[in-house]
């Protein structure tokens, strides 16, 4: 078996002890990790403990003869130099905590495949837990996202940020209370409808905008019929959670292929309703009916005479994506949005009428300089020519004036 590390053959056809583990593991591309990583540690009991090329064998050698030991420094040896390997890899390789613990696990499956495992002591050689954290959606992002998205993601999108809920929630409803909203409703977007939660027991009063319901009927009309908003392949199931915050990623990795590695997911949109309600003082009892969180009974009695629609509509501008206005204001906005595009009319039809005159204008200046020439090449021709042949001149001057400015209309009788 040739043995390579970044490209160069090394003497360790002999060292049975390496080669033999190495021939253990299944996978070649984990092999060569594991191959990588073990003369990494032998470089370190080179250069930080002072060993004289150390192999395999001598390391595992050496070990055995530790086991042996009373003294407890020299018995428990590679157990208390492995922690220092993985702060030695920090150091020099420049490596992050968990990255460094990672390399030192395939010294310890060394051992263990020598049936002389190691015992580390406790604390030594966790991972350090992070916190993930997750991308905070801004509105122009998620415009962006549900511009390269599919129908179903795009709906997906829409709606969730609307309605704010959990994602188990999410993916478990049903049409029908969307449909009958539509059908109940006074003409008026956005849509009202419950959703019950499951993790607290509780129903959220919830919304649609006009471009989320447009967005469901397109994504509808292509999906087989079924009685969930986003069902399975199936159809006789919702979709998974996976798939959801996977229709997130998938639409920002498209929307911004140069930030990848930013981590999403589908209770952001949560977060988003959340913000965009506060920003315009919604009232946080009503904030947390809207996106089903629990309430206390009293505050919940309270809030049944409130309208949730209301406030709904007052944050619709922070949280409209598409550029279609809904709510009880849309009538005005549209109203505007027709008066401006009037005036844009009306602006280019006079850019349209002034070019047209300076044309002209600009023409007559062209033509009145030809005939200005004309009288001077005549005047010039008269003063040097013989008068016998001032007919013949007159006569070039009229086609030369005729081709230039047109012929002369005949005078009426």
């Amino acid at each position: 078996m040739e043995v390579k590390h970044n490209g160069r053959s090394l003497e360790h056809m002999e060292d049975k002890a390496f080669v033999e583990w190495l021939e253990s593991i299944g996978s070649t591309g984990y092999q060569r990790q594991c191959r990588d990583c073990f003369l990494e540690f032998l470089e370190f009991l080179e250069k930080s403990e002072g060993w004289v090329k150390p192999t395999g064998d001598s390391v595992i050698q050496r070990h055995n003869e530790n086991r042996k030991s009373d003294n407890q420094k020299t018995k428990f040896f590679f157990d208390d130099v492995l922690p220092k390997f993985v702060d030695w890899l920090k150091e020099t390789r420049g490596l992050e905590h968990n990255s460094a613990v990672s390399k030192s696990q395939p010294i310890r499956g060394f051992f263990k495949f020598h049936r002389e495992p190691l015992k580390i002591q406790r604390g030594k050689l966790e991972y350090v837990e992070k916190t993930k954290k997750y991308h905070v959606f801004q509105r122009d992002e998620l415009a962006r996202m549900v511009k390269v998205g599919t129908l179903e993601k795009k709906a997906i999108i829409l709606l969730g940020k609307d309605e704010g809920i959990r994602v188990g929630d999410f993916i478990k409803q049903k049409r029908k209370p969307i449909i009958d909203a539509f059908k109940n409703f006074n003409g008026t977007f956005p849509l009202e409808f419950e959703v019950e939660t499951e993790k607290e027991g509780v129903v959220a009063v919830v919304h649609a905008m006009q471009e989320t319901w447009d967005a469901l009927q397109d994504y509808w009309s292509n999906v087989s019929e079924s009685e969930f908003v986003f069902p399975s392949a199936s159809s006789s199931t919702p979709i998974s959670e996976d798939k959801v915050n996977y229709a997130l990623k998938n639409c920002w990795d498209k929307a911004y292929p140069d930030r990848k590695d930013t981590m999403v997911r589908f209770h952001e949109l949560r977060s988003f309703k959340m913000t965009a309600l506060s920003n315009v003082g919604i009232n946080e009892w009503h904030i947390k009916r809207m996106v089903g969180k629990k309430v206390s009974r009293d505050i919940l009695t309270y809030l049944r005479g409130i309208d949730l629609k209301a406030d709904f509509v007052k944050a619709e501008q922070g949280m409209r994506l598409t550029g279609q206005f809904t709510g009880r204001n849309h009538e005005l906005i549209n109203s505007l949005e027709e008066s401006i595009t009037k005036q844009q009319v009306e602006l280019s039809d006079m850019k349209t009428r002034l070019e047209a005159v300076t044309n002209q204008m600009k023409k007559q200046n062209e033509q009145g300089e030809t005939i200005l020439g004309l009288v001077q090449d005549l005047i010039s021709l008269q003063s040097k020519a013989d008068p016998t042949n001032l007919p013949e001149r007159l006569r070039k001057f009229r086609e030369l004036r005729e081709k230039t400015l047109g012929k002369k209309p005949k005078d009426k009788a």
